[in-house]
């Protein structure tokens, strides 16, 4: 049998009804499923595939489509624990402010041994005034809102966490408080040495 006659018998086998029969089967069974799905996944990375979903995303039946599938997506249990979770992460950034962050930092710092930066603060005697140390709703009255690019700072980087010691600083003027702190110390090492005080 040549090529030609192959092909023709292919065709009208397929259109008879034990052929219609035998595609129907292989469809249904795993094999013709596995073998539909890599088509298909073939299809849709190629060019030609890719221009074809964006034209149909783009028309009203596939717009349709992709609100029914939303519609039908929000309503399974999977659906809604993903809405869930997106609700929860929402409230959690709304709830983490910048001025909430800087709070909860400062308390960390000054009230928890097991802190990175513990040493440096609590473990130095650096306090929490009893205002803020319950309160963000008064931390953030005395402090205001917290200008982009600003980090909570002491003056002169000593002294404990109270309105009146305290401000919203940029990197630069943190630098200079520090700077304060070092030229004090360096001054009272010089007074502790010599016994009296020198100026430069």
């Amino acid at each position: 049998m040549t090529k030609e006659e192959r092909k023709i018998y292919n065709a009208k086998y397929a259109q008879s009804a034990k052929g219609k029969a035998a595609k129907r089967r292989y469809k249904q069974s795993a094999k013709g499923k596995a073998s539909r799905k890599a088509a298909d996944r073939r299809y849709k990375q190629s060019a030609k595939g890719k221009v074809a979903i964006r034209r149909y995303k783009q028309s009203a039946k596939g717009k349709a489509a992709q609100k029914r599938g939303v519609r039908k997506y929000s309503h399974s249990a999977k659906g809604k624990v993903t809405i869930r979770r997106y609700e929860q992460s929402a409230k959690r950034k709304a709830y983490m402010t910048p001025e909430r962050m800087s709070w909860l930092g400062m308390l960390q710092r000054c009230t928890n041994p097991n802190a990175n930066r513990w040493k440096w603060y609590g473990g130095a005697g650096v306090r929490v005034c009893k205002r803020w140390l319950t309160s963000f709703k008064a931390f953030l009255a005395d402090m205001g809102p917290r200008p982009k690019g600003t980090t909570l700072s002491r003056f002169g980087d000593i002294g404990n966490y109270s309105p009146s010691n305290c401000a919203w600083h940029t990197r630069a003027q943190q630098r200079v408080e520090a700077a304060k702190k070092t030229k004090r110390n360096s001054t009272h090492r010089s007074i502790k040495e010599h016994g009296k005080w020198t100026k430069d």
